[in-house]
């Protein structure tokens, strides 16, 4: 027995142990209150505990547990407008996390609904950046994680589309299926120097990009709690989030946080340092001659010049997010407004495109999807001389209920829709411009990547079944994959998909959809989507792309 050294107290010493195991059982009981430790619902994050609810899977008898409305970082205004995203503020006591987040700051569009009374209007709120989270309606587990990206251009778009409900697929396959909302437009990326402040992340504009690396952090940080493996994270986006998820292979700040990739219709794409910044410029010169500060662009640049950066800065976080946003994509293509990804020398050391053909990229098991008339989506609006608006309010007239819709007939003739010019070659032309832009994709990219690596897939989706006239209209458009990959078809009447859907196509549309999600599932859990009872999707190789057709009938 080892004696006690003058001046130590055996009394004083135990009394300060008690102390520290009286505060750690204090601090615990803070955390998480006794009455939770057994309530599945309640969930401990780095931040603190969470509160979900029992769900159960759109129009089937999934059920599943769900937190939804997560933070995964501070709300990102004031000062930290166009700043990288910082840790969120602790909170004590169990947070009720049951709500799916509102959307972050936008101009209203049919790619969240079709109430169209909110189409070109401002909709949304800086204070975006929150995270839901899906699991099956059980304890424990190391499941495999999906992270979904949605799409919207990087400039439109919600977690809380219905379409992207994790539900039916987080039970249905006993994974973990993630979803954020993250910066938009040019409150997510904006390259203006006067914002400058000699921080690389806060400088680099790629303030959305930012949001999905942080939002994957949290990922790493917190999943287990739900029952997912932090080290089997599957990235997969569409359209914008599948741009982002090139972006996320290129950049070395999300190296480690995801081991699968799988982005589906949209090319590796990103803007010069130069380009950008001339784009931010462009936007604050437009907002100093609506405010009668200039007359024109170089009066703009010498106003600028003259009051300094700490000017410019506070002059544009005063202003209303409102005043920042993209109109929609049928309104504007200009540069001038679509500037996303961008080449900032930190976040994105070069060119996503030339990264990914050369190699400078994370490699892991990857799949590439496109649909097979992409362009239906956009080109009825286009040519049809109608914006968004009027399009969406021909959907919602179409009424569900009636027995020709039903039957595979909505009544609609194709000229509601398209010109009569168009009605002869608009097949052909829109798979043909598809070709030329997705086969892009396919040929410069995958078939690149193939020579650098195992496990890259593609596959093409053809469906094209909708009531008439439809099928013709729509047909295998953009984003036309995506319910059939998380089995939500019938999803409310305010989603413009609600009219792809009738009885007379419900049995084969759920044989495609039970095969498609079993093979993402499978890629989730091994890289390889193969598996017993599927047909063999075989991987690309040096020579030839081996492209899975996802049509119906499929076996």
């Amino acid at each position: 027995m080892s004696r006690l050294k003058s001046g130590d107290s055996l009394p004083f010493k135990l009394s300060a142990i008690v102390v520290i195991l009286c505060l750690v059982a204090l601090v615990a009981s803070m955390a998480v209150p006794s009455w939770a430790a057994s309530n599945p619902l309640v969930r401990q994050t780095k931040s603190g505990a969470v509160e979900g609810k029992a769900v159960t899977g759109i129009q089937t008898t999934n059920k599943a547990w769900a937190w939804l409305g997560i933070p995964y970082a501070k709300p990102p205004v004031g000062e930290l407008r166009w700043k990288a995203p910082r840790d969120p503020e602790p909170w004590s006591g169990i947070k009720p996390t049951q709500a799916l987040p509102g959307p972050s700051a936008q101009v209203g569009g049919f790619i969240n609904n079709l109430d169209y009374e909110t189409f070109n209007k401002p909709v949304g709120s800086e204070d975006s950046l929150y995270l839901n989270v899906w699991t099956p309606r059980k304890t424990g587990g190391k499941r495999p994680v999906v992270f979904w990206i949605h799409g919207g251009g990087n400039f439109q778009g919600e977690s809380a589309t219905p379409t992207y409900d994790g539900s039916n697929f987080a039970s249905q396959n006993d994974e973990v299926f993630v979803s954020l909302n993250y910066r938009l437009g040019k409150l997510g990326w904006f390259s203006a120097p006067a914002l400058w402040t000699g921080d690389q992340l806060d400088d680099s504009g790629n303030y959305g990009t930012l949001d999905i690396i942080k939002a994957l952090t949290w990922v790493k940080n917190n999943i287990a709690a739900f029952g997912g493996n932090p080290s089997k994270v599957t990235i997969m986006g569409q359209s914008g989030g599948a741009a982002d998820i090139h972006s996320l292979l290129v950049t070395p700040l999300a190296k480690g946080l995801f081991q699968r990739a799988m982005a589906q219709s949209a090319t590796p794409r990103s803007y010069t340092r130069a380009d950008a910044e001339n784009a931010s410029n462009a936007t604050i010169y437009g907002l100093l001659i609506k405010d009668g500060k200039a007359t024109n662009d170089q009066e703009a640049a010498q106003f600028m010049a003259d009051k300094g950066n700490a000017w410019v800065a506070s002059y544009l976080r005063s202003k209303p997010a409102e005043e920042f946003l993209v109109p929609t994509i049928f309104k504007s293509m200009s540069i001038k407004t679509m500037i996303s990804i961008t080449e900032d020398g930190y976040v994105f050391p070069k060119s996503v495109s030339e990264s990914i053909k050369s190699g400078d990229y994370t490699k892991v098991p990857f799949i590439f999807g496109s649909c097979k008339e992409e362009l239906k989506f956009m080109l009825p609006l286009i040519i049809g001389n109608k914006d968004d608006k009027e399009f969406a309010k021909t959907a919602r007239e179409i009424d569900i209920t009636t027995p020709q819709f039903q039957a595979g007939d909505t009544g609609l003739s194709l000229g509601e829709f398209l010109p009569p010019a168009w009605a002869l070659i608009y097949n052909p032309v829109t798979q043909w411009l598809t070709f030329l832009q997705m086969k892009r994709v396919v040929n410069d990219y995958c078939l690149s990547m193939a020579t650098r690596q195992a496990n890259v897939y593609t596959y093409q989706f053809n469906w094209d079944e909708e009531p008439k006239p439809l099928d013709t209209v729509l047909g295998a458009a953009h984003a036309m994959d995506i319910p059939f990959m998380f089995h939500n078809f019938d999803i409310g009447d305010n989603q413009i998909s609600r009219i792809c859907w009738c009885e007379k196509t419900r049995k084969t549309r759920e044989v495609l959809s039970s095969a498609m999600m079993r093979y993402l599932a499978q890629f989730a859990r091994t890289g390889n989507p193969n598996m017993s009872g599927l047909p063999v999707w075989k991987s690309v190789t040096k020579a030839t792309t081996n492209t899975m057709v996802f049509d119906t009938p499929f076996k």
